[in-house]
């Protein structure tokens, strides 16, 4: 994921930092992913992005 991303969702989630946990899916022959995210700073541990 892009660092404009990160910080998108990471604004989005009211966060304090974002980090990259793994990937968990591919989609569509290469055209997205689905991937699991930490989050530091909030009361939720992680989150999953479709990008």
């Amino acid at each position: 994921m892009n660092n404009n991303f990160q910080e998108i969702a990471r604004e989005a989630a009211r966060a304090d930092q974002i980090f990259h946990i793994e990937d968990i899916q591919t989609l569509w022959s290469g055209y997205g992913k689905i991937m699991r995210y930490g989050l530091r700073g909030v009361d939720r541990e992680r989150v999953v992005i479709s990008a």
